[in-house]
């Protein structure tokens, strides 16, 4: 293997990572861009058993690193939330006969947020992925997705205790296994509430 990856979530199947490395100046601002993955090779529909994305390279300057999807379909472009990688976040090993789709063709790529440290940084993220084997389809079906968000957010100036709700509806029966809160310098505090309709 050409990289060292010391997962979490055992021996992964497949190890992908960056195209090309991405230098962070000692003094540069704060950049946020889309950075592809080498190819996953994908030639068939997989489930996924378990999945981590994590830095090789550059750990001090990573503020976050999302792992998307993007493939073809009838409808045109898809794209979806494979991953995310920040400080305290390991890799995710679903429960048995529970494993997330990924479609034939799916290219993968990452969402990162990089910060300067003061000195010059290479960055390098790699992701690993380990299959149900071919041809399984699991009982449950896993999904992930952002919920709550609330893009349209402002903080008066001398504020303090600003509060901020988002909501989702879930169109169909689903049991939550599990959230990942994230906040940045201003954050106080982040819960996740269920709300049934009367």
């Amino acid at each position: 293997r050409r990289v060292l990856f010391r997962s979490h979530i055992g021996d992964p199947d497949v190890i992908v990572q960056l195209k090309k490395e991405v230098l962070v100046k000692a003094a540069a601002p704060d950049y946020w861009a889309d950075l592809d993955l080498e190819d996953l090779g994908l030639k068939t529909d997989r489930y996924i058993q378990a999945i981590e994305i994590k830095p090789i390279k550059g750990v001090k300057v990573i503020h976050h690193a999302v792992a998307q999807s993007r493939y073809e379909d009838e409808h045109g472009s898809q794209f979806g939330l494979l991953e995310e990688y920040a400080v305290g976040k390991f890799g995710d090993i679903f429960p048995a006969e529970t494993g997330r789709l990924i479609k034939a063709g799916t290219q993968a790529y990452v969402n990162v947020h990089l910060h300067a440290s003061g000195k010059d940084e290479m960055v390098q993220l790699a992701l690993g992925i380990k299959y149900y084997p071919a041809g399984y389809t699991p009982k449950h079906i896993e999904t992930v997705a952002h919920v709550g968000d609330n893009e349209d957010f402002d903080i008066p100036p001398n504020a303090k205790n600003v509060r901020s709700d988002g909501y989702t509806v879930l169109l169909k029966p689903a049991r939550i296994t599990a959230f990942q809160p994230h906040l940045h310098n201003r954050g106080q505090a982040q819960c996740l509430e269920l709300i049934y309709p009367p």
